[in-house]
Order: structure tokens, then sequence, then C-alpha cells
């Protein structure tokens, strides 16, 4: 395995000496040559100028070092973290979130007052979309996630409600001739050129709208698809046509860009904390416990999307 050479790698490669780097190491100067030779051949470069007794780095094997510092020290933290967990010394929690769960005050207080009651847990917090924190979930590379439920097939979780999260509204330009109205219907929608949320990133909302259209008797004419909220007011800023985004998204739009409530599209999310009905966690029932009362509205429960 290539990684096993790193170490000796960098070594070499930050004394550009194979006797001092042998000597740090504390191996034989054959032995480390015999290293980095093995490693030069898995990978198929030549990581050192080597003549007349010297070692030099290549300009290859200069590029292959600064990251291989990086790999090397982040191993090392994370054997320690391994080490410390399995004496018991140190726990380690990982939490998935959506790009909207670091806005909710109320996440970021039970996160803070999670930490602070937990010194001893590595808290991670992993970035991923509703959809990837439910296949994240289901791996075991999470224990819980911030997400927005919709219909995905959640038998296997429980959750708990954060907030109702807010209604749909339209994103378009001052200058648009549906601006001046107060409440839009989806027939006055036809005709226009729709930006909308990724189908890859959430299937199931974009899937909710294709219907809500559909109930309509309208095919929404969808000129793009993005994946947060601030890459759509960016599009419907530039003219590309008329966003969805969540009205507590208000406030964040760019000053040449107003929010329209629809009159007839009714699709409510709810941001919850879910996590696999059979994980039984101490740690995860800690971090449950952070939340105040109110916000799980007063109970745990299956999902059911």
């Amino acid at each position: 395995m290539i990684i096993r050479h790193l170490p000796y790698f960098v070594a070499a490669a930050e004394e550009e000496n194979f006797q001092r780097a042998a000597a740090r190491l504390s191996i034989s100067q054959p032995a480390l040559s015999r290293r980095i030779q093995d490693l030069e051949s898995e990978l198929g470069v030549t990581l050192f100028e080597r003549a007349q007794g010297r070692v030099r780095l290549t300009e290859t094997g200069r590029a292959f070092a600064a990251e291989t510092r990086r790999i090397v020290d982040e191993v090392e933290t994370l054997t320690q973290r391994m080490r410390q967990s399995a004496k018991g010394l140190r726990q380690i929690l990982r939490i998935g979130f959506n790009e909207n769960a670091i806005r909710h005050r109320i996440v970021t207080d039970a996160i803070r007052t999670f930490r602070t009651a937990n010194t001893d847990v590595d808290l991670q917090l992993v970035p991923l979309s509703s959809a990837e924190q439910l296949v994240a979930l289901r791996a075991g590379r999470i224990s819980a996630g911030f997400l927005h439920l919709a219909r995905h097939d959640v038998t296997d979780l429980a959750r708990r409600q954060i907030r109702d999260d807010d209604q749909y509204v339209l994103a378009m330009r001052k200058d648009h001739p549906l601006a001046g109205k107060g409440a839009i219907r989806l027939a006055s929608l036809a005709d226009e050129e729709m930006i909308w949320p990724s189908h890859d990133l959430v299937p199931a909302l974009h899937d909710r709208l294709i219907e809500a259209w559909t109930r309509a008797g309208l095919k929404p004419r969808i000129s793009m698809e993005t994946t947060s909220s601030d890459t759509t007011f960016s599009a419907v800023s530039a003219g590309l046509g008329i966003g969805l985004v969540r009205l507590s998204q208000s406030g964040r739009e760019p000053s040449d860009v107003v929010l329209r409530k629809l009159a007839d599209l009714a699709i409510p999310l709810h941001f919850d904390v879910a996590w696999l009905r059979s994980n039984r966690s101490r740690l995860l029932r800690k971090l449950l416990d952070a939340f105040p009362a109110a916000s799980a509205g007063g109970k745990v429960r299956a999902a059911s999307g």
C-alpha cells in the first residue's frame, strides 16, 4: 500500500538527505532508500533526483510532498481520535446537515449546548443534501441528519420536528409583469421559464412541484435546475426565469428580485432531525435532548414523509 510509505517520504522530503531522514526515523539509510524506491515504483514517477550522494526533490516530488504532508497529518489525527475513542477518552458523533440547517437558530443553539455539555465528544458536521443524508444514514456514515423530509421511503427512520418549514414562493425580477400582483395563480405561469429545484438533490420536492403543475393542467417550462436558493436568486437576477424558493429565504434575495406568493400552491416542508429507529446511541440521545421540548412537538415519532 502506498500509504505505508508516506511518513518515510515526508521525512526524506523535508530533509532532502536520506541519512538525516533515516536517523530521524530511527531506521537505517538503506531501509529508507528501499521505502522511497518502492513508493516511486508504485506511483510510477521519480520523486528524487540522485547525484553524487545527494538527493533533491523533483518537480513531481515537490507537488507530491505538499499533498502528502496533509494526508499524513490527517491520518495521524484520525489515529489519535480512534485510540482515544477506544480508550473511552473521546467519542465521535457524525451529523449531516443541509444548506438550511445551519441557518436555523434552534439548530445552532442546540449544537452549542451539546458541545458545551459534552467536551469529550468530537461532534463532526457533514454537509449533505437531504437525499444524500438519507443514503448516509442507512449506510451508517452519519448518526443523524438535519433535513427536509418529503415523500421519501422513511419507515425505517424516526424524526423530531424542528419546525414547520414554510411554503414555496416565486422569486422574480422587480421589472417582471407579474411582480405587481399580490398573489399569483399557477395558470399565470403557463408560458414562464421556470428555475426549478434540482432533481438530483431533492427528487421528491422536484416531483411534487411537477405534480402541482400537472394538476393545474400545466407543464412547467423548466429552463434550469439549481442546487441552492442563492443560485436561484442569482439566476433570477440574471433574467433566466422565475425561481421557486422557500419563504424563509426572504431577505436573502438581490435588490432587483422580489418574492410573490402562489395562491394555489401548497407544499409544506417539515424541517427535522432524523435517525435510524434502530440507533440506540446514548450520544445521539444527548444531542436530541439539547433541543427545547417545543421543537419536538412534545414527542418523537416515526417519519412518514
